[in-house]
């Protein structure tokens, strides 16, 4: 669904037209300017910030450190100094993704798994301007028949101003994408279409050079944001390791490119139980599978979000946030992992599981997966608590390895920079900064920092607002005595922002 909005701007690196006015542009220079001995030439291109990760967490990290610029008069920009960067001037930011456009990935596994709705309500998105910037924009749009709403009025939720207004209904998968795109043209930026092979850091200790992995120039920048939603490979239960490798029959729900080998005469076994199961089940019966089986550990649960509600909830959110930061750095990956408890799929998609299993197309099993072994007839026989099921196509929701330890960049600059890590998660301070480096993390990596909903929407949001706090401060800003503060004081920060 490459929606209804015009798309962003091509890439931009010197194979691509760059420019030496355009490169110079990009990083905050003009060539009528003067400068300190101390200061970098006009042809350094050094960029104040590098965004690596074009996914909704990325784009959520450039809309916070533009809005705060957005936020200032005309008089207030003339005096005020950004954090890192030369007075006067707004953060020239360079926005690193090897596919070269935004939300590429978002959008691809979106469209292999058939996805319609989000899961994440109206208010969680990139625009750190305004929450109800989603809404407006589907009302500019006339697209208000592309939000679904939600019940929530028996939840913990009702009385909420945000609930009244439909900040919690769903918006559909196209309406967010177009959205997206649209913000992201209207944010200064460099983009750079490349994979990054390395991070040095340069001999005025006040910079790094970023390298990458094909024919791109490397560039440099004073300090770096890794955004990523999602970390590390799949997820590959034991019994089905070694068959993994062939390839043949199993695929994994991170394998999106793979579902269009799903045929008709297929017996399909989905393993897991979560959102991601439900989805690929359903997708299997959509395409017309002989027999669909969902099989998971236990169960199957309901929950609309993918945190409890009290984590969406204002009037709750803080007191777990107080509880979760109380808590030792290596105790809060499994006090993380209690509190999301595990898989859980919304009502929605229940009940179309239901109708599926009612209508004869699709089977729910509930039991633990012994072994897999592949029969004569080129299938596979799965045991599960003791039954056999036989199938032609596995099915693998089981998830990625949540952490940085199979993530190559993270590992790289861990081992290079010495920097802390525990239970496989970067060590980062209030403001998301890795170590002493000029190194900040959000997305899932930042689990140790923002807790349950780090990877979703809502932790993007939140992450990006710390982020600029530490990135985007505008130092000595003075209005005849009045200082003015910033905008993303992190103890005003509610978690559904």
């Amino acid at each position: 669904f490459m929606g209804k909005s015009k798309n962003n701007k091509k890439p931009m690196h010197p194979e691509n037209g760059w420019t030496e006015e355009a490169s110079m542009s990009a990083a905050g220079v003009r060539e009528d300017e003067t400068y300190d001995q101390n200061e970098e030439a006009p042809d350094s291109h050094i960029y104040d910030v590098c965004i690596v990760g074009a996914g909704p967490h990325g784009l959520s990290v450039l809309s916070a450190l533009h809005s705060q610029d957005a936020a200032l008069t005309e008089a207030q920009r003339k005096i005020r100094r950004p954090k890192n960067s030369r007075a006067g001037k707004s953060l020239s930011v360079c926005v690193v993704d090897v596919s070269g456009v935004w939300l590429s990935n978002w959008n691809r596994n979106f469209t292999a798994l058939d996805i319609k709705w989000l899961r994440s309500p109206l208010l969680a998105h990139p625009d750190a301007n305004d929450a109800a910037a989603l809404l407006e924009y589907a009302e500019r749009e006339q697209r208000l028949d592309e939000i679904r709403e939600v019940d929530l009025s028996c939840s913990c939720l009702a009385g909420q101003v945000d609930l009244e207004v439909g900040l919690y209904s769903l918006p559909s998968s196209a309406l967010f994408y177009d959205f997206c795109q649209e913000l992201s043209t209207k944010l200064t930026h460099d983009f750079v279409s490349g994979r990054v092979d390395s991070v040095d850091r340069d001999s005025n200790g006040s910079s790094y050079t970023i390298t990458f992995t094909n024919d791109v120039p490397a560039l440099r920048s004073r300090q770096i944001v890794y955004a990523r939603g999602v970390v590390g490979g799949p997820q590959i239960p034991l019994p089905f390791c070694t068959s993994f490798d062939d390839r043949k029959n199993i695929l994994h729900t991170t394998e999106c490119d793979r579902f269009e080998e799903i045929v008709e005469d297929d017996t399909v076994l989905v393993i897991g139980g979560g959102l991601s199961a439900a989805q690929a089940a359903l997708l299997a019966v959509s395409k017309g599978a002989k027999e669909t089986i969902l099989c998971s550990r236990r169960p199957l649960t309901t929950r609309q979000f993918d945190v409890p509600l009290n984590w969406v909830n204002p009037r709750e959110n803080r007191g777990c946030r107080y509880e979760f930061f109380g808590l030792p750095d290596e105790e809060k990956t499994k006090w993380v992992s209690k509190v999301r408890g595990g898989g859980s799929i919304p009502k929605d998609y229940m009940h179309r599981l239901v109708a599926a299993e009612q209508a004869g197309r699709l089977k729910l099993v509930v039991g633990e997966v012994e072994s897999c072994e592949v029969v004569p007839t080129g299938g596979l026989c799965v045991k599960s608590s003791g039954q056999s099921i036989y199938t032609t196509r596995v099915v693998l929701a089981t998830g990625s390895t949540p952490h940085g330890v199979s993530d190559s960049l993270c590992t790289s600059l861990a081992k290079k920079f010495s920097l802390p890590m525990e239970g496989g998660y970067p060590v980062l301070s209030d403001g998301l900064q890795w170590g002493s480096e000029n190194f900040y993390v959000t997305g899932a990596l930042a689990l140790l920092r923002l807790g349950p909903d780090a990877s979703n929407l809502m932790g993007a949001r939140r992450g990006a607002q710390l982020c600029a706090s530490e990135l985007g401060t505008f130092e000595e800003l003075h209005n005849q005595g009045s200082v003015f503060s910033n905008r993303y004081n992190a103890l005003m920060i509610d978690s559904e922002c």
